[in-house]
């Protein structure tokens, strides 16, 4: 793991690097048309699914802003990949900065003209759901519906958990309940993931009897399995309400 980590680092510092370098001599040289040659395709994309693989949200926004600074060409689906990876960073600390930084990249995808992908837009719903909000992470559902995308895809789903997390944060608990059952008419099969992201809302609005309300509720329908990812958002809430005997 450790030698794994070593080469991670020079792989995408390498790169880095050479972004930076060109930026340097290209500033340096006259008329602006010189400078160093840009990393290569294949490095670049390879410097990216080693940050990804890691999931390193710091490194991959510095190897963003080397790569758009030095004018390199990044490819569509490593813009994809690098706005997800910026997202895991230290919640406490950096979730915030980490959010806008995904969010920025959707906003330069659209300014340079560019058709977000699909992608893209989860990231940035996801980012939303980080930031508390909600009414962007909807506006963003809404575009992808409007590409005709069928709203019990896995993209759809994973973006409207992210809107129930949204709201939570926002102390939306009503919209987050309207959200998650107009989910449950067009779903065919229970989906976990809405239904976790509706027990953080309820645990993120404050209502910690709401959530284990909830739970009951879809143990008993069999919507939810008792398993690590229900659990966590629970005992999130037990821990900031400080109570033990419902932790335990």
């Amino acid at each position: 793991m450790r030698l794994h980590r070593r080469a991670l680092a020079s792989s995408a510092s390498r790169v880095i690097e050479q972004a930076r370098s060109r930026l340097t001599r290209r500033a340096a040289s006259e008329g602006g048309g010189g400078g160093a040659a840009p990393p290569r395709a294949e490095d670049v994309s390879s410097a990216v699914a080693d940050v990804a693989r890691e999931r390193n949200g710091y490194l991959a926004w510095s190897l963003y802003v080397a790569l758009r600074q030095g004018e390199v060409a990044i490819a569509p689906r490593d813009v994809d990949s690098l706005a997800g990876t910026m997202l895991h960073v230290d919640e406490a600390l950096h979730g915030d900065m980490a959010a806008k930084r995904t969010l920025s990249i959707l906003d330069a995808e659209r300014q340079g003209g560019r058709r977000p992908s699909e992608r893209l837009l989860a990231h940035a719903a996801a980012a939303s759901a980080k930031r508390g909000l909600p009414d962007l992470a909807e506006a963003l559902c809404d575009e992808l519906d409007a590409r005709g995308s069928d709203r019990g895809s896995r993209t759809s789903v994973e973006m409207r958990a992210s809107l129930i997390s949204a709201c939570g944060a926002a102390k939306q608990l009503t919209r987050a309940f309207s959200q998650y059952r107009a989910l449950e008419h067009v779903l065919e099969e229970p989906a976990p993931r809405p239904a976790i992201a509706l027990l953080g809302a309820c645990v993120d609005a404050g209502e910690l009897d709401a959530a284990f309300e909830l739970f009951e509720e879809l143990r008993a329908s069999g919507r939810i399995r008792v398993q690590a990812g229900a659990l966590v958002p629970l005992l999130r809430g037990c821990a900031v309400h400080n109570d033990v005997r419902r932790a335990r």
